[in-house]
């Protein structure tokens, strides 16, 4: 097991939003839990074995689903896939916004985190958020 999501009195299953900074060699990954308070800050190597069994880990912990955000930008289609391929994964990809002049690979997934939470309910509802641009993905026979 990954990691153990748990409530001040006891533990709990619930819905995980999980936000991804990509690049080459790593993930960062910021998740929060239902009540939108960050409960896992991690880094996690793109090896194949790593990033399974932490996706793994969160699949566990969260049977009643993930919402997941991503910034396209085409270093790790694998995980796009890989995402889309998970019944309990909603995917949110996004276009990067425009980049502030301290970054970090922290602060961006913190910063897609609360994305994600504050504007959770319309983007489930597949409404539009100001100031951010969701990316579709096309299905395989539009892709062709």
């Amino acid at each position: 097991m990954v990691f153990e999501v748990q409530t001040s009195s006891s533990k709990r299953t619930m819905m995980l939003y999980v936000a991804v900074d990509q690049h080459a060699k790593q993930l960062t990954v910021s998740v929060r839990n239902g009540a939108g308070d960050v409960i896992l800050r991690r880094q996690v190597s793109t090896e194949w074995d790593r990033v399974r069994a932490f996706w793994e880990g969160l699949r566990e912990q969260s049977p009643e689903g993930m919402v997941v955000i991503l910034e396209v930008c085409g270093l790790n289609d694998w995980l796009v896939t890989m995402l889309q391929a998970m019944p309990e994964c909603q995917l949110v990809l996004v276009q990067a916004p425009q980049r502030s002049s301290t970054k970090t690979d922290r602060r961006d997934a913190d910063r897609l985190g609360e994305l994600l939470w504050v504007n959770r309910d319309r983007l489930a509802a597949g409404q539009r958020v100001s100031g951010l641009k969701r990316i579709v993905i096309p299905s395989k026979v539009d892709a062709e």
